[in-house]
Order: structure tokens, then C-alpha cells, then sequence
């Protein structure tokens, strides 16, 4: 959005596994966004979309493990952030 709400290369420094970026998005960077948006519900959906925050703002874990060597829920979700087709 700005300056003033960018997230650091720093949080992704560790990043070996498709398993470490889960943990970081969850535990590290959704806390961060609401943090950075005191809780703002619609601006965090607007940056995130829906699939990992509800209408009450609880947050939605989505699976990344899948058998069928596809994209997995979570890496879908997260590739939508990346090319900014967030579903709002």
C-alpha cells in the first residue's frame, strides 16, 4: 500500500520449504497485516482476499499438502496474492 506498510525480505530470509513459508504467512506476516491495519478487516481482505480471513476475521487455514503433485490450496491462494487477483 506504502512505504509505511511493507513487509521486509527479512521475514522471508529462512524460507527453505514449502512448509516454512506456510508457517511464516500464518504465524508471522497475517499477525503483522493486522497489526500494520488495526484489525481492519476490509483492508486486510483487500490485501489477502477472503481465503485466510473470514467475515469475523478469524483466520482460515487452507491446507498445503496435496498427493497429486498439483498446487496445493495454499500455494493456489498464495500465488493469487502474488499476481494481485485476491478474491475480495
Amino acid at each position: 500500500m506504502d512505504r509505511d506498510h511493507q513487509i521486509g525480505h527479512a521475514y522471508f530470509m529462512d524460507i527453505l520449504s514449502l512448509s516454512d513459508l506456510y508457517k511464516t504467512w500464518y504465524y508471522r506476516l497475517i499477525p503483522l497485516l493486522s497489526e500494520y491495519f488495526y484489525n481492519d478487516l476490509e483492508t486486510i481482505q483487500s490485501i489477502i482476499g477472503k481465503e485466510f480471513i473470514d467475515q469475523r476475521g478469524q483466520v482460515k487455514l487452507i491446507d498445503y499438502k496435496t498427493t497429486d503433485g498439483n498446487a496445493s490450496p495454499f500455494e493456489q491462494a498464495f500465488m493469487r496474492i502474488s499476481k494481485g487477483n485476491v478474491d475480495v
